[in-house]
């Protein structure tokens, strides 16, 4: 079986940074992709993905990546599900888990002053759960 997806879009937000025990970095962001625009030139909501980077990557996501920000990432859908404790009702949620990251465009100034990294990879286990901001990137 294979599971890849590759996305292009904008940042929906800043990213968030947080550490795992064993001091890998994972970093969350929503990231909003186009859709074609009608006939009548109507243009459509966008689509949201909820994205989750890890170690190196996680670390390039923190520096680089700013909401308005567009990327192109490549990396696997993992879906869960799980009983909400107010109500016993099943929630849902899709996250793509980034394994490649390409900064596209003029990358804004990094907070620490590196030269920004054109392509990363990482790869690790899920992070905590939370929802996209649903604010429009533009």
């Amino acid at each position: 079986m294979f599971n890849r997806v590759i996305l292009v879009g904008r940042c929906g937000r800043d990213p968030e940074t947080h550490y795992l025990p064993d001091g890998k970095a994972v970093t969350t962001m929503s990231l909003a992709t186009d859709r074609a625009k009608l006939k009548d030139g109507i243009r459509p909501e966008p689509d949201w993905h909820y994205l989750v980077f890890f170690g190196r990557t996680a670390e390039v996501a923190r520096d680089y990546l700013r909401k308005g920000s567009p990327i192109l990432v490549e990396g696997r859908i993992r879906y869960e599900k799980w009983k909400d404790e107010e109500t016993g009702a099943d929630k849902y949620m899709t996250k793509i888990l980034v394994q490649n990251l390409k900064l596209l465009g003029s990358p804004p100034v990094a907070a620490h002053g590196d030269a920004p990294a054109e392509d990363t990879a990482a790869a690790a286990p899920p992070a905590d759960d939370g929802q996209p901001d649903e604010d429009h990137p533009f």
